[in-house]
């Protein structure tokens, strides 16, 4: 298989004879790829983004079901301290307040779990979305006051942070679909059906049955592989 990394692609072209998808390479050039069909895997963020066109554009029904179909944000706090100052009989830590009851309400005690002194604190919703324009520093400053409330007292530093940014990163722009209102499994039917006998759709948000977790989007590979695979094949290339 020939796997082509750091190629951004911008455009993807379905004509009478096949498909072609434009990218961009790590140097800046446009590179052509040619085939019989195209897999279109981007999430469901990047494809309510426009930041992929499609040429013809994509049918009616196609963009409207990705226009009501929910993409959600939901974020982590990942802090390492040098030992457990916390009580470790429990898996989760429970955090309410008002009046941001959702502001990271529930934290992962990992040395319960896996034995190291990690707390991984969630956060989603407009709480994760307002999170993603603050600093690492900010996100860390808030984080520790939370555990300190939680704790009622001081708490030790942190050896280490890491912080997930899936809203910011233009490769997925959320982190993973629901059924918003207005929407419903239709749409996820919609999302996953071909277009012009070329153009496969897969990803989580095509899933029904699993959308929102990671097997879903690997089943929709599998199964649009195996539509593809019932298809006139012709060779790939590459320019």
């Amino acid at each position: 298989v020939d796997v082509r990394l750091r190629h951004r692609v911008t455009r993807v072209v379905v004509e009478r004879s096949g498909v072609r998808v434009l990218a961009r390479d790590a140097a800046g050039t446009q590179r052509t790829f040619e085939g019989s069909h195209a897999i279109v895997t981007v999430p469901l963020g990047v494809l309510k983004s426009g930041a992929v066109s499609f040429s013809p554009s994509l049918p009616a029904w196609k963009r409207a079901a990705i226009g009501r179909l929910g993409f959600g944000t939901f974020e982590k706090v990942a802090m390492r301290f040098p030992e457990p100052y916390w009580a470790t009989e429990h898996a989760h830590i429970f955090h309410l307040s008002y009046p941001n009851a959702m502001d990271f309400p529930l934290i992962v005690d990992y040395f319960f779990i896996e034995k190291v002194p990690i707390l991984v604190a969630f956060n989603t919703g407009r709480h994760a979305i307002a999170l993603d324009r603050k600093s690492d520093g900010e996100i860390t400053s808030h984080m520790l006051q939370i555990l300190r409330a939680v704790q009622g007292g001081p708490i030790p530093k942190p050896t280490r942070v890491v912080i997930t940014r899936w809203g910011r990163d233009p490769f997925t722009r959320g982190s993973y679909s629901y059924i918003k209102i207005g929407s419903s499994p239709a749409d996820q039917d919609a999302l996953a059906a071909p277009v012009a006998g070329r153009l496969l759709f897969a990803g989580e948000a095509s899933s029904a049955a699993r959308f929102g977790y990671a097997d879903g989007a690997f089943s929709t590979g599998i199964r649009e592989a195996k539509r593809l695979l019932r298809a006139p094949r012709v060779q790939l290339s590459a320019s």
